[in-house]
């Protein structure tokens, strides 16, 4: 067995553990606990924002709708917290977090930010596309376009 340095390594590991076990609600608290750990790299931190997208997307009923925001909401906060850290994709999967839990205008400003950073990044444009954001209009940001997410 190897030997751990930080606590954020444990909660990968029982997050795979539970991956394994398919216990896909305890993967889910494994990473959002990993991702509150104050040494956790940042991309360890998108790739569980990547993983929950995936999850809710394909099993739209693994929790309830307060559990699902309580744990959405713990990654979107530490995310955001360090967004800084990463690139337009980070962006794009940190409003994908924002869409899940009803936020709209929070996901519209980082795909507004993503496609500052870089303007052609394909994550960024396709959530463009869906807020119906148009990117050259200074006005954007309070266009008047809805999502409709139905994944709770």
């Amino acid at each position: 067995l190897e030997v751990r340095d930080s606590a954020w390594d444990g909660w990968k590991l029982l997050s795979r553990v539970h991956a394994l076990q398919e216990d896909l609600g305890g993967e889910c608290h494994a990473l959002a606990e990993m991702a509150e750990c104050p040494s956790v790299p940042f991309i360890e931190i998108s790739n569980a924002a990547a993983k929950f997208a995936q999850l809710f997307f394909q099993h739209k009923d693994l929790f309830e709708r307060e559990e699902k925001r309580i744990l959405i909401g713990r990654l979107a906060k530490v995310m955001e917290a360090r967004v800084a850290e990463g690139d337009a994709t980070d962006r794009s999967r940190l409003a994908w977090l924002f869409l899940h839990m009803k936020m709209e205008p929070q996901a519209r400003h980082h795909v507004l930010a993503g496609l500052a950073r870089e303007p052609q990044n394909s994550h960024c444009m396709k959530l463009a596309e869906r807020l119906d954001i148009q990117r050259n209009s200074r006005s954007s940001q309070s266009h008047g376009g809805t999502v409709a997410i139905t994944d709770d």
